[in-house]
């Protein structure tokens, strides 16, 4: 018998782990399942984008520390405050998330830079000779012909 209070101790404690853990379980599953579609090779490495997963770290990192000093609590209760009714409160979270992700994603001068580079600079100017005339794609050999 301790056998098999043993076997349901283990399997409630999987029980649980995969409630407590849905999303990692499925991304698992998913992952598993890929597999069979496409076949796993030494080229796996190379698809890890290690800047990104460092990215979203540290801002799970900050976003913890200010969950710990209490900030979005008092971010919270602020906006509750100051909020007249519900309509308003929606009003305010929708236009914050609007106008503060225009300020914090700052794409444009990131864009800008990237623009600059050699590479893309020559692709532009293959691009260039590309010319649109009357719904037709003329290049350069066409061109030159």
């Amino acid at each position: 018998m301790p056998a098999n209070a043993e076997k349901n101790s283990i399997i409630k404690k999987i029980s649980g782990f995969i409630k407590k853990e849905a999303v990692l379980c499925a991304a698992a599953i998913l992952a598993v399942i890929s597999m069979f579609f496409v076949q796993p090779d030494k080229a796996y490495a190379g698809y890890i984008d290690y800047r990104v997963i460092s990215l979203l770290f540290c801002l799970m990192l900050v976003v913890a520390g200010l969950q710990s000093v209490g900030l979005f609590r008092s971010l919270g209760s602020m906006l509750l405050r100051r909020a007249g009714g519900t309509r308003q409160l929606i009003f305010i979270l929708v236009f914050l998330c609007f106008f503060c992700s225009m300020f914090i994603t700052a794409d444009k001068p990131a864009a800008t830079a990237e623009a600059r580079t050699p590479r893309s600079a020559a692709l532009s100017a293959d691009l260039s000779c590309v010319k649109s005339t009357v719904g037709k794609a003329t290049t350069r050999k066409a061109i030159s012909a």
